[in-house]
């Protein structure tokens, strides 16, 4: 019986988080029915930098404060925020960038 139990608790305990991954990993209104838009879920995904360089084939990870973690060639990377022009998924319409205070803006070009 207590085993009954335990694996119960794991299973909200798990469901529990995954409920909350899915509400934080997003962009847009995460609070809305839609729950805006699955930045880890966008695919392959271009990256370009001001600096006039791109990081082709990524797959974005998470947005943290001050940087973007992606995968490239099934290795983890990082880069601020602040070297991102935007990030161009490729099967998508719309592209993604940051305004001055590092915050991610979803729009139909890149700036």
């Amino acid at each position: 019986m207590i085993k009954y139990f335990i694996g119960a608790m794991l299973y909200l305990a798990i469901s529990n988080i995954r409920a909350q991954n899915a509400v934080n990993d997003s962009l847009g209104n995460p609070q809305s029915s839609s729950g805006g838009i699955a930045y880890n879920r966008m695919g392959d995904c271009t990256i370009k930098m001001k600096d006039g360089t791109r990081l082709i084939h990524c797959a974005i990870k998470e947005l943290k404060p001050l940087y973007v973690i992606y995968v490239k060639n099934r290795v983890m990377h990082d880069i601020m925020k602040d070297k991102v022009k935007c990030i161009v998924p490729e099967n998508e319409i719309f592209v993604v960038w940051f305004d001055d205070k590092n915050v991610p803006i979803v729009g139909s070009q890149c700036p």
